[in-house]
């Protein structure tokens, strides 16, 4: 790796870091019914935070992970959210060419990718701190998936060589996100919201759409998988009982943003499903 493409994954970085501080003031405000106009201020006391108070996880580490003003902890959700999306912002450049910044097409679909996940980290955020599915990054991500629909080229099989993108047309990805969303909407149902929530019948369905056919049943495949593994664990462990809801939604955005990434990486996984 050049300096450039050092200097460029450092940048994508940083500016993961400043959205990842953005995106907690969504989640926070928009829990609580607050605009997201307005200085940002300490929970407890008020106090209206200083421009130094403000930057992304070193300030939180020089404050001690208190508030300045009154001394409260601050929730360590704000560093962890700040350093997740830096993190995924810069996983999400090694997916494009090193000069993609010059590169209106690529360029473009960078930034659609960084909003997708930005909110992901709404949605994942949301749904573990308070077991809610907010409706607006879940629309956010159903208008990135309407739009893969009209921009992504979808070139035939040919072979492993040509395996690189889903080959069929926007039916196959339309049809198998309605089937997606309806299987967990029997779920939510029949179980009357005790296995799976609304919002995760709508996030399924989106995201879905967005990874597209055959990727969407390998994001299927993985979430159930994962939630399947770590809602064992935690019940072994005594972490749930049987009566409480193990929130779906990160899987369903883990399954999905893991089925993404391997079939940008390694095309021919997606060769076991040509056959469709």
């Amino acid at each position: 790796m050049d300096a450039v493409s050092v200097l460029l994954e450092i940048s994508v970085f940083v500016i993961g870091l400043s959205i990842g501080s953005f995106l907690n003031v969504v989640i926070i405000r928009s829990r609580e019914g607050e605009t997201i106009r307005g200085r940002s201020h300490c929970r407890a006391c008020k106090k209206t935070l200083s421009a130094r108070e403000l930057i992304p996880i070193a300030s939180f580490l020089l404050q001690k992970g208190r508030c300045r003003g009154c001394g409260t902890a601050f929730s360590l959700q704000y560093p962890l959210v700040e350093l997740g999306t830096g993190l995924a912002f810069t996983a999400a450049a090694f997916l494009f060419p090193q000069d993609f910044l010059f590169d209106v097409r690529a360029l473009t679909g960078f930034i659609l990718v960084c909003i997708g996940i930005a909110a992901g980290i709404v949605i994942l955020v949301s749904d573990l701190r308070f077991q809610i599915i907010p409706n607006g990054a879940v629309f956010v991500l159903l208008i990135l998936g309407i739009i893969r629909l009209f921009v992504v080229a979808k070139p035939p099989y040919g072979g492993l060589a040509s395996v690189t993108l889903v080959n069929h047309a926007s039916a196959y990805d339309i049809g198998f996100s309605i089937i997606f969303a309806l299987f967990f909407a029997g779920l939510w149902f029949f179980s009357q919201g005790k296995w799976m929530g609304f919002g995760d019948v709508k996030l399924t369905g989106a995201t879905s759409l967005i990874v597209g056919f055959p990727v969407s049943i390998i994001a299927f495949l993985f979430s159930f998988w994962l939630g399947g593994i770590v809602g064992t664990i935690l019940l072994l462990s005594s972490r749930k009982n049987w009566g409480r809801r193990i929130p779906f939604g990160p899987f369903i955005l883990a399954g999905t943003a893991l089925a993404f990434f391997i079939s940008r990486i390694y095309p021919p996984f997606l060769f076991f499903f040509r056959f469709f």
